[in-house]
């Protein structure tokens, strides 16, 4: 049996949640390959009928989507065109799919979405395939199909049990358009030429940050115990080991939403990692979760940078609009403790807020000035669905749900009056020109090759 996995993306993007299905079906000797259709600027785009065409190539038996809302309606288009050509099963899964399920299932063409985790619900869905019509599939729990009986009472599926299942696979994304992993996956370290693997080890946030859909996650998994959960630290130490062997990369990226952990986990996985990787590393954590002696671990076993939150520069609307409780002062406290140890900061940022003021955002930049990050990485804020801002935003009228196509995050979205759109673009030009110069590139390029000892001079994505 052939399954065939596609996604949409604007970069050089990694997605672990078909990196995940696809290991899961492995075990079933079953066909997994993988259909990236591309959008990324200043390279050659895929057309939609070159995507449809190869995904037909791989003579697929079933085809599994997986989407993020900016990226829906551009795989609603493939499968239109896929459905005239391609009569099997089609289902979709991923972050839009578990928050708008009702929606994505009436689009025509899809005969199934997945609501949660799918592993489970993926090798059961396979499993019977393989032995019976497609005409007739039964219930699987933490499936929704069209049409069905029990549709109102299907309960999203949850994978409390991260070890039971195999870890991220990256052989489909390896042998896709036979180019290696390192020419498909970017990461921060990237622009230096540097190879960063991106790892996770565990799911979820415990934050519920009002612009993010965690909320509405725990809320699907039915609360923060079931959503949060982590793999047995040596375990997966011993899973990178073995990906760090196959492709040899200079750095490992934890793509953790949160990477710190408890105490007791933190301390196995650092002893694991330093004895059997050693490998540097990049994390992103909550720079107001920092304690030196976590730290210090972190940094003796290979941490190198962090990526963490600022996002706004005002403590009062921080709090109350992105329900962010950490000040100021935290933020700058946290930032001073990497520094000590010599450890890598890139701050996030988000610009175009609801109600954000000109004054709100010389605050942000500020503040920035204050901690001297070593690079910036802006976002002007989109409404999504099943936010509490995005709902805001929508019910006050200060947006509209775009036009997938649209979706930019480099493009503000909101009907503001306080903050016209080229204001806002302006503000995010000259925030990068500060913050992320030419001059500052090229030390930082110096620095990470220099920790990443052995690196050719030049970039493998130039």
């Amino acid at each position: 049996m052939n399954v065939v996995f596609c996604y949409h993306t604007t970069d050089y993007e990694f997605n672990f949640s078909i990196a995940l299905l696809s290991a899961a079906l492995k075990p079933m000797r079953i066909n997994v390959s993988l259909v990236i259709f591309r959008e990324i600027a200043g390279k050659p785009k895929d057309t939609l009928e070159e995507t449809v065409q190869r995904i037909m190539e791989k003579k697929p038996d079933m085809v599994a989507f997986s989407i993020m809302t900016f990226n829906w309606i551009k795989i609603q288009k493939v499968i239109t065109r896929l459905r005239t050509v391609f009569s099997s099963i089609i289902v979709v899964g991923g972050c839009h799919a578990m928050l708008c399920p009702d929606d994505v299932l009436a689009f025509p063409g899809v005969d199934a979405v997945c609501p949660g985790d799918g592993e489970k619900p993926l090798q059961e869905l396979v499993g019977f395939c393989q032995k019976h019509s497609m005409d007739s599939i039964p219930e699987i729990k933490g499936l929704r199909f069209k049409n069905s009986s029990s549709y109102n009472h299907v309960v999203p599926w949850c994978n409390e049990h991260l070890d039971a299942y195999p870890y991220l696979s990256f052989d489909i994304f390896d042998e896709e358009r036979n180019q290696p992993l390192n020419q498909k996956i970017t990461g921060m370290l990237s622009f230096a030429g540097i190879f960063s693997l991106p790892v996770i080890t565990s799911r979820g946030c415990p934050y519920k940050c009002a612009y993010c859909n965690n909320r509405s996650f725990m809320e699907i998994f039915g609360g923060p115990k079931r959503f949060l959960r982590s793999y047995p630290a040596s375990k997966v130490v011993a899973d990178i080991k073995y990906l760090v062997e196959h492709y040899q990369p200079d750095s490992i990226e934890f793509m953790d939403e949160m990477f710190l952990k408890h105490d007791r986990w933190m301390y196995e996985f650092c002893a694991a990692y330093s004895e059997e990787i050693g490998l540097p590393y990049t994390v992103l954590l909550r720079i107001d979760r920092c304690k030196e002696e976590i730290v210090r671990l972190l940094v003796n076993s290979g941490l190198k940078l962090v990526f963490f939150g600022l996002e706004c520069g005002d403590e009062t609307y921080r709090a109350n609009y992105l329900d962010r409780h950490m000040s100021n002062t935290d933020i700058l406290k946290g930032a001073e403790l990497l520094r000590k140890y010599d450890i890598m900061i890139v701050t996030s940022n988000m610009f175009g807020l609801p109600h954000e003021t000109p004054e709100m955002i010389e605050k942000t930049i500020s503040l920035n000035r204050k901690l001297q990050p070593d690079a910036v990485a802006p976002f002007i804020y989109q409404p999504l669905p099943q936010t509490k801002l995005g709902q805001m935003a929508f019910e006050q009228g200060l947006a509209q749900p775009p036009p997938a196509d649209q979706w930019d995050f480099l493009a503000p979205s909101l009907n503001s009056r306080e903050l016209p759109a080229t204001y806002v673009q302006e503000q995010v030009e000259a925030f990068l020109n500060e913050f992320n110069s030419p001059e500052k590139t090229m030390a930082n390029i110096s620095k990470i090759r220099l920790f990443c000892a052995g690196k050719p001079a030049e970039s493998a994505f130039a």
